[in-house]
């Protein structure tokens, strides 16, 4: 099956040209990215450097992933049937195609999402030492491809107790043996960059979160001594900025007001007060990401329900049009995780495919979230997350089946 889809894809009339926007940064190990995207270019082009060899390898890894999804569908309902036909509905979505062959760590975040619901249905139907360590190490993989993987951490916490109750295993066997992978191998991936990048930090939320502070609708008095420095960059927030704050929030339309917030965080988030950001890091001894933190933690103290409305503006922003797509993806993610989590509580049963329709919509929920909070995330969360969209889908019809029509007479 792998080799079969390897082959179908190879035909179509895909692009040869790999490198996208910041492909080569991943090349030239820049600080700005995590490690593992350019560790993993790097073993390839140990082995060669012809150029389509990495999306002939993203690709690989991908029908791997749908022929380990489709094994585990078919030891959960087993029906051979119905576990190659999920995998292939999966696997001809045509939004992710293109990701292959295109040098970003989309392919790679997209195959080890796939591969964290596989294993941690997997541990659903039997939570096994090396169920449980895959969907750890699929986690910790994520998160050393992009930072943003740390969605997928609450899985971790949600699925224990499920583990637990469906498999009779001990939740502290069904946390921490996921949980210690997970984390060995983030831990690995820190302790290779900072070996790497001495001098640098990694703290790519800080310029969004900082911005989301100084473009909240409020006005804020200075939380620190007149002769701190930050208390002169302070005061040109309150000051310089509030023209700008009128302009966004004092725009009625909710497009234009997502847009004119969207292009003044981009512009704010590293280039407002910059001199005086420097200035203040050079008399305090710190970062000027610090000082930005320090600023953005003390405006979120102040008034928490402004930086929560601007949360909630960007949250609304990820659901743009075609608005009929997306809302119902909304209603559908939403709706699910909301179910799952009232059942999780109440400690109801869940069968297979009503468990992976719930960790993929508490997995893009999650995503959406940390979009919305920090500014992490992927400008088309519903196009790069469309195979988890596939299976929420059919996980809820065979839910609803094997619930209501022809119960699972056992799981193999």
């Amino acid at each position: 099956m792998p080799l079969l889809y390897i082959v179908l894809v190879l035909q179509l009339p895909l692009g040869q040209n790999l490198l996208a926007d910041g492909s080569q940064a991943y090349l030239d190990f820049s600080p700005e990215h995590s490690l593992g995207y350019p560790f993993f270019l790097k073993i390839i082009r140990f082995f060669s450097t012809a150029p389509l060899i990495v999306a002939y390898v993203q690709l690989g890894l991908f029908a791997l992933a749908l022929l380990h999804l489709s094994v585990t569908l078919f030891r959960v309902t087993a029906s051979h049937f119905l576990g190659v036909s999920v995998a292939l509905l999966v696997a001809l979505n045509p939004f992710v195609l293109e990701y292959h062959f295109r040098l970003s760590t989309d392919s790679l975040f997209v195959t080890t999402s796939l591969l964290t619901l596989s294993f941690l249905l997997s541990c659903f139907r039997r939570a096994r030492f090396l169920n449980l360590s895959g969907f750890g190490a699929m986690i910790g993989i994520g998160l050393s491809l992009q930072p943003y993987g740390l969605a997928h951490v609450l899985l971790l916490f949600i699925a224990a107790p499920l583990n637990r109750k469906k498999n009779y295993c001990s939740f502290p066997k069904a946390l921490l043996i996921p949980l210690t992978l997970c984390l060995a191998i983030v831990g690995i991936e820190v302790v290779a960059y900072n070996a790497l990048h001495e001098n640098h930090e990694f703290r790519p939320a800080t310029a969004k979160i900082y911005a989301n502070t100084i473009l909240m609708e409020t006005q804020q008095s200075t939380p620190y001594a007149p002769k701190d420095p930050r208390t002169a960059i302070w005061h040109k927030i309150e000051h310089d900025l509030a023209p700008v704050r009128t302009e966004i929030w004092q725009t009625a339309a909710s497009k234009d007001r997502q847009q004119l917030l969207g292009q003044h965080i981009e512009e704010s988030g590293q280039d407002f007060a910059v001199n005086a950001m420097t200035q203040a890091a050079f008399l305090l001894g710190k970062s000027v990401d610090d000082i930005r933190m320090d600023i953005a933690s003390a405006r979120i103290v102040q008034d928490p329900l402004a930086f929560l409305f601007i949360t909630v503006e960007h949250y609304r922003s990820i659901w743009v049009e075609p608005f009929a797509l997306h809302y119902a993806v909304l209603l559908l993610t939403a709706a699910t995780s909301f179910i799952g989590l009232w059942m999780w509580v109440k400690g109801a049963a869940f069968n297979a495919p009503c468990a992976i329709a719930v960790y993929g919509a508490l997995m893009i929920q999650g995503h959406a979230l940390i979009y919305a909070h920090s500014g992490l995330g992927h400008g088309t969360l519903i196009t790069l997350f469309s195979p988890v969209i596939t299976l929420i889908i059919l996980g809820l019809v065979l839910g609803f089946y094997f619930c209501f029509i022809n119960p699972l007479r056992r799981e193999t």
